[in-house]
C-alpha cells in the first residue's frame, strides 16, 4: 500500500476528519560507498566511513574488526551500513601494513682488551619494533690477537635488516711474570728441568734456552731462560748451576801382611792384586789410586824387602777430594841353622825322629811356633826356658817351619821330621 492516501476520522457529537496523508514504505538500501585503502608501516586505526541513505541520510559504518591493526600485510575490514529501517549493506576496506623502514644503524664503539673479550650484544631502535638486539655468528670469547671484526645483524622481523660492524681489538702488552730461579746445586752432575712462570694471557709458560742443561764438570754455570707468551712479549731470566763435589772418595785396604821368604830369597814379589785395595768408590765418576811404594795404581810384581814396610794407598777424585788407607807388610827372611847359632840359638837334631831340642844361650826367647808346610800352626809355646824340648812324634814326616821370636827379631827356619 505504498503511496496510498489516507485520512483519519473521529466520530463524536461533532464529526471530524483529518487532512490527507500519504503512506510511504522505505525499501531502498543505503548507497554502497567506495572505501579507499588505508596504508601504514607499523599499525593503523581506520576512521569509520560513512554513506548516504534515502531516508536516514548520512550513515556511519560499523565493524567487528579490532583496532589498531598491526599485522603486516593486507587486512580486510568489513564495514556494515544500516539505515535503521531494516536495510543494510556491507562494504570492504583494505588496511595495508607494510614496514619498509630499516632499523636505525647504531655506531658501535671498539672493544679493547689484552687477552680475550666477550662482547655484549648491542641494541638499536626500529620504527615499528622499538628496541632490537643484534645477533652475530662470531663465536665468543675472542682470543686472537689483533683486530677481529664482528658483524652484528639487526632484523626488525618485518623483512628489514641491517649489518653493522664492530671492531674487537686484542693487544697483549704485558710481559710474563719474572720468576725467582733457585740455584741448582749438585755434587757430580745435574740435568736442569726447564722452569715455568705465569703470563696474564698464556697462563703457565715453560722457559726455553739455547744453553746446555746437562752439566758434569766442576764449576758455576749460568743458564739464560727465555719466557715467551706467544704474543711477542718475552723476558730473560738467569739461573745458576753449581757443580761442587765435596764428598771424599772411599778406599779399603787389606789387613796387615806377614810374608816368609824361602831359602835363597831376598825380596818378596807381590802376586797379582793381593796387596791392592779391596774396595774403592766415589760418588762421582772418575778417580785415581796410587800407592806410596811404587807410585802406581797396583802393587802387582812389586818387590818388598825384608823387614817392615808401611803401604799407603791414596784415592783422589776429579774434585781433588782424597782418602787414604794403609797396611803393614812384614817380610821375614829365611834363617839357616848357622845363622841361628850366630845369634845364640841352637836347634838339634835336624833331621829329627820326633824330639827337637832348643838351646838359647841368651835366654831371650819369647815365643816358639811350629807350623806345617801349609802355614797351619801345630805347636805354639810362650815363656820359653833356656833349654826347651818339643816332641813331634805324633806328627807326620815332612818339612816343618819353626818361627822363633827373640826381642824385636823373628827367626824362621826349617826342620825335617823323618
Amino acid at each position: 500500500m505504498n503511496n496510498y492516501q489516507y485520512r483519519c476520522y473521529a466520530n463524536s457529537d461533532i464529526y471530524t476528519v483529518s487532512h490527507e496523508a500519504i503512506l510511504t514504505i522505505d525499501t531502498e538500501l543505503p548507497l554502497t560507498p567506495t572505501l579507499a585503502d588505508v596504508t601504514a608501516e607499523c599499525s593503523a586505526t581506520a576512521t569509520a566511513p560513512t554513506t548516504t541513505d534515502n531516508c536516514a541520510g548520512t550513515i556511519t559504518g560499523t565493524t567487528s574488526t579490532p583496532f589498531p591493526i598491526t599485522t603486516q600485510g593486507t587486512t580486510v575490514v568489513t564495514w556494515t551500513f544500516d539505515d535503521g529501517n531494516g536495510n543494510s549493506i556491507e562494504a570492504n576496506q583494505n588496511i595495508v601494513i607494510d614496514d619498509v623502514t630499516d632499523p636505525v644503524a647504531p655506531t658501535l664503539a671498539d672493544v679493547t682488551a689484552e687477552c680475550s673479550a666477550t662482547v655484549t650484544a648491542p641494541t638499536t631502535t626500529d620504527n615499528c619494533v622499538g628496541a632490537i638486539t643484534g645477533t652475530t655468528t662470531t663465536p665468543f670469547p675472542i682470543i686472537a690477537q689483533g683486530i677481529t671484526v664482528v658483524t652484528w645483524t639487526f632484523n626488525d622481523g618485518n623483512g628489514n635488516s641491517i649489518n653493522v660492524d664492530q671492531n674487537v681489538i686484542l693487544t697483549d702488552n704485558t710481559v710474563p711474570e719474572t720468576p725467582t730461579l733457585d740455584d741448582v746445586i749438585g755434587d757430580c752432575s745435574e740435568t736442569v728441568t726447564a722452569p715455568t712462570t705465569i703470563d696474564n694471557c698464556a697462563g703457565t709458560i715453560t722457559g726455553t734456552t739455547s744453553d746446555p742443561v746437562e752439566y758434569t764438570t766442576e764449576g758455576t754455570f749460568v743458564i739464560t731462560w727465555t719466557f715467551e707468551d706467544g704474543n711477542e712479549n718475552s723476558i730473560n731470566v738467569n739461573q745458576n748451576v753449581i757443580i761442587n763435589d765435596i764428598t771424599n772418595p772411599t778406599i779399603s785396604c787389606i789387613d796387615n801382611q806377614t810374608k816368609q821368604l824361602s831359602q835363597g830369597e831376598t825380596v818378596y814379589t807381590v802376586s797379582g792384586t793381593e796387596f791392592d785395595p779391596t774396595e774403592s768408590n766415589d760418588n762421582c765418576d772418575g778417580f785415581s789410586i796410587l800407592n806410596n811404594f811404587n807410585v802406581l795404581s797396583t802393587l802387582e810384581n812389586a818387590e818388598f824387602p825384608i823387614g817392615l814396610t808401611t803401604v799407603i794407598w791414596t784415592i783422589t777424585d776429579v774434585a781433588n777430594n782424597e782418602t787414604q788407607c794403609s797396611f803393614d807388610v812384614q817380610i821375614n827372611a829365611f834363617v839357616g841353622i848357622e845363622t841361628l847359632q850366630q845369634n845364640g840359638i841352637s836347634i838339634f837334631p835336624n833331621p829329627t825322629n820326633g824330639i827337637i831340642n832348643f838351646d838359647f844361650i841368651n835366654n831371650n826367647i819369647q815365643q816358639i811356633a811350629i807350623s806345617d808346610i801349609t802355614g797351619k800352626i801345630i805347636i805354639e809355646k810362650n815363656n820359653i826356658q833356656k833349654n826347651e824340648m818339643i816332641d813331634l812324634s805324633n806328627f807326620e814326616s815332612g818339612i816343618y817351619i819353626i818361627k822363633i821370636q827373640a826381642n824385636n827379631e823373628i827367626f824362621i827356619t826349617k826342620i825335617v821330621k823323618e
